[in-house]
């Protein structure tokens, strides 16, 4: 499989784009997404559903674009001059995404105390260090890193192998691939990362509580069922499916008009 001919730096230009349109269309979703796991009422008027916008846009493109850059960045230097084999490209596109974690797994915790307290970035920042400390950002820190390798893997790494699987052996033009591997790699990341997606925000959600992955899930189970696992996880499929074509169409997008 041949690798794309692109730079870090082009690289994270295109995150910076695709994770900023990603986030503005696909807000509603996401916010339909958390008022299911956490119980609250969906938002009446316009602004309710884009309320975490800005944080959400100004973090997660940041966040896709060093995803999409260090990825680039690993492939570039690890597999060098030969082509790049498929489970080469799923390894490093999921250890790109599990770094990015680091950085995601805050956002994720002040997005969701914005949508349960109502109130903006700065005061949720100040409260979150005045009632705990500077570490309560990294509360729910190793489903985000599960969460994000896969999802990371799913875009930058089994997307692109079904994509160029297809056109291989069954001569489907590009545009239809990209669908395909999208819907696939979408759907399959989406049902694998939900459960710990909706630990992630049950542990973020309670942030005086003293709570683990594990511990919390077994709860959750035992206490729920595994449909409580799966709150929200249609508008979650929907959305990473949508995330991830739309990733890979400004990709191409960019990489037909460099070619040109």
């Amino acid at each position: 499989m041949n690798k794309n001919k692109l730079t870090s730096y082009e690289s994270l230009f295109l995150g910076i784009i695709g994770g900023t349109s990603e986030t503005v269309i696909q807000m509603p979703l996401l916010t339909y997404k958390f008022s299911l796991q956490n119980n609250i009422k969906l938002p009446s008027n316009l602004l309710g559903w884009y309320r975490g916008v800005l944080i959400q846009s100004f973090n997660v493109a940041p966040i896709t674009a060093f995803q999409m850059m260090s990825n680039t960045f690993l492939t570039n230097n690890l597999i060098k001059n030969r082509e790049i084999k498929y489970n080469e490209k799923i390894v490093i596109a999921s250890f790109s995404g599990g770094l990015s974690s680091l950085f995601y797994n805050p956002i994720d915790l002040i997005t969701i105390q914005q949508q349960l307290q109502q109130k903006n970035t700065k005061y949720i920042i100040n409260n979150i260090l005045k009632q705990y400390n500077s570490l309560t950002f990294f509360k729910g820190l190793t489903p985000c890193v599960i969460r994000e390798s896969i999802y990371a893997g799913g875009y930058l790494g089994m997307a692109p192998v079904i994509s160029h699987t297809l056109q291989q052996h069954l001569e489907i033009d590009k545009f239809k691939t990209n669908i395909i591997g999208s819907l696939i790699t979408g759907t399959c990341s989406s049902l694998i990362t939900h459960p710990f997606d909706v630990v992630k925000t049950v542990i973020q959600s309670n942030l005086g509580k003293k709570q683990s992955l594990f511990p919390t899930m077994r709860y959750l189970l035992s206490k729920y069922g595994i449909g409580y696992l799966y709150k929200g996880g249609l508008p979650r499929v929907l959305k990473t499916c949508g995330a991830f074509y739309i990733y890979i169409y400004v990709e191409d997008l960019y990489i037909n008009f460099k070619n040109i």
